[in-house]
């Protein structure tokens, strides 16, 4: 793995932060975890300098920390030496990657690495599970462990990966129990079928309301009858050289998404791929007013279900930007030119070029 190297101006601040404010609670759980109601005992002082501190220079010196950066280390080097004690706390892991339905997933792909070094990235390493989705990582060292799982066939979930605590702190418990391994899931890809798919397409919308026709695929040029969306911008501002200027900010504006003779209707999952049948709505509208305590000048991200006129479905993420010219961002749009409601998407499978 490349090996960083750190700027001066933060690795100080970095370790005098991080040793006044979490070296205490480092050392109690540090302390519970041992057995023991008191501090661990700081290492035997050989010659000058324990082990801990020559180990965290000499990694500062590889890092290319400059000389008088190290004199400021030196300083800090008992509290950080304790710190240094606890990120060798051994670790155990015991893991099981199962799919949606709760079956474990084999062979997937186990990357992980433990939060052990100061002045380096933490060394990545890398195993595979077991025909029972399980795995087992021992033998390392380090306050706190990253885990991340994945397989070709499979999407990441948000239960795919997660930082597990040992002698730190973290947002998920230690797994050290083999009768109670952590459980990651992935997502099993379904049978996709030949899609259009675009991304990245900005429009310029007027702000007075004014109709905007946009097809969904830019192969189809809009014709009299209108385009698959008809878009809507009302804006209580001006555009001063393609955006609206801050001295302007809070202002009310609005914006409306319709389907002619189609509709509409919410994408709640991301993992939902296949086009319900009813609940489309015509249009959509979003409003925001000056006043509105939580004021924004963007909606981002929302992702809609498309019936279009010719009885073809579609799903896209769209973005709302009032402060901009271009104000419309079709940042995806997956459409399924046979009728079929399936809209999962197989980059292998892409009908034509990825078109602007």
């Amino acid at each position: 793995m490349k090996e960083q190297v750190v700027t001066t101006p933060s690795i100080i601040p970095f370790l005098i932060l991080l040793t006044g404010l979490l070296i205490l609670l480092c050392l109690v759980l540090f302390s519970r975890r041992t057995g023991h109601d008191e501090k661990p005992e700081l290492p035997q002082v050989v010659n000058g300098a324990s082990y801990e501190e020559q180990r965290i220079l000499e990694e500062a010196r590889q890092a290319g920390v400059p000389e008088d950066e190290l004199e400021k280390i030196r300083g800090n080097i008992q509290p950080i030496s304790l710190l240094a004690k606890v990120l060798s706390y051994p670790i155990e892991f015991y893991g099981r990657v199962v799919d949606q339905s709760n079956n474990p997933v084999q062979s997937a792909f186990v990357e992980y690495s433990a939060f052990s070094r100061f002045f380096k990235d933490s060394k990545k390493q890398t195993l595979v599970t077991d025909s029972n989705g399980a795995f087992a990582i021992t033998g390392i060292q380090g306050g706190s462990l990253f885990v991340s799982v994945s397989k070709e066939g499979y999407y990441q979930t948000d239960q795919s990966q997660g930082s597990f605590g040992y002698a730190v702190p973290s947002n998920l418990p230690a797994a050290d129990n083999p009768k109670e391994p952590a459980i990651l899931v992935l997502h099993k890809r379904g049978e996709a079928e030949p899609l259009i798919f675009t991304k990245g397409r900005k429009y310029k919308v007027p702000i007075d309301g004014t109709e905007y026709h946009i097809n969904l695929d830019p192969g189809q040029p809009v014709d009299a009858s209108g385009g698959d969306l008809c878009v809507q911008f009302w804006i209580d501002g001006t555009l001063e050289n393609g955006h609206v200027p801050m001295e302007q900010k809070p202002f009310s504006w609005r914006c409306q998404i319709s389907v002619p003779q189609g509709g509409l209707v919410r994408r709640e999952d991301r993992f939902e791929f296949i086009a319900p049948l009813s609940g489309y709505v015509s249009s959509v509208e979003h409003s925001v007013s000056k006043t509105d305590a939580r004021w924004k000048e963007s909606i981002n991200d929302e992702d809609y279900f498309v019936k279009m006129p010719n009885n073809s479905y579609a799903r896209i993420k769209i973005s709302f930007r009032s402060s901009w010219e271009y104000n419309i961002s079709l940042l995806e749009c997956y459409i399924n030119p046979t009728g079929s409601r399936n809209l999962e998407y197989d980059p292998k499978k892409t009908i034509g070029d990825d078109r602007p």
